[in-house]
């Protein structure tokens, strides 16, 4: 099964990309490519990776999609449809963020569609204004669905994507709208996503015996030490 990137250019120039798929290459198994799509912007570190298809000793391909700037969901899964259009890419793909750290081994079939809870308890919480307004949005057309836009990756069936999202302007959560409109249920957790101000010892704390972990505003100096003491190796992507 292949998996998918969308990528949008943070301030540390890919460093969670980095760090994400040093994740992947350690503790993922079962997976076959990695394809990312970027905006304006793709990460110097990443050898040879503008090319599609990827294969054999070249797991990793790039190609390029547009952004529409402010309006982040609707950037998601327009790259995301245009991943779906790609024929070399698995009809069962994972669906990847940059800031998704696996921290420990699992296959790809023992992901799980996770969920935290209610999305409607969810929006409750303090959170970015755009991300209430696309959980806004999804409650209009889901007002029961499960929060699935949690820190972790999904499987997402190209056919069912498209027929979701093909015909979609507004700002959305991704995950959310597609395991409602599908129909389907999943399985609780607590999305681990920590606060920007904790320091090395606290993350390290928090992260001890997690499965997945991620940071609410991006991955500081504190945090960047803590990843590297835990991925220390250039995955194959690398130059």
């Amino acid at each position: 099964m292949d998996i998918v990137i969308p990528y949008i250019k943070d301030v540390l120039k890919g460093e969670e990309l980095r760090y994400a798929l040093r994740s992947i290459e350690r503790n993922l198994t079962g997976w076959r490519g990695v394809h990312i799509i970027y905006g304006d912007y793709f990460p110097d570190f990443l050898e040879n990776a503008a090319q599609e298809p990827p294969g054999g000793d070249h797991p990793l391909g790039a190609f390029q999609y547009e952004d529409t700037p402010g309006r982040k969901e609707y950037s998601v899964y327009r790259k995301l449809l245009a991943a779906c259009a790609i024929p070399w890419i698995t009809d069962d793909f994972i669906y990847w963020n940059d800031d998704h750290f696996l921290l420990a081994p699992l296959d790809v079939k023992d992901l799980k569609p996770w969920h935290n809870g209610a999305l409607s308890d969810e929006i409750q919480r303090p959170h970015h204004r755009r991300w209430r307004e696309a959980a806004k949005n999804t409650l209009v057309l889901y007002p029961f669905c499960l929060n699935f836009d949690i820190h972790r990756p999904i499987i997402f069936n190209k056919k069912a994507f498209r027929a979701i999202f093909e015909f979609y302007q507004s700002e959305v959560c991704i995950k959310s709208i597609y395991r409602a409109a599908v129909g389907l249920g999943g399985y609780f957790v607590d999305d681990l996503n920590l606060d920007p101000f904790l320091k090395y010892g606290e993350i390290r704390a928090a992260i001890e015996g997690k499965l997945f972990a991620s940071s609410k505003t991006g991955i500081t100096h504190d945090y960047l030490e803590v990843l590297e003491e835990k991925f220390p190796d250039k995955s194959k992507f690398e130059i």
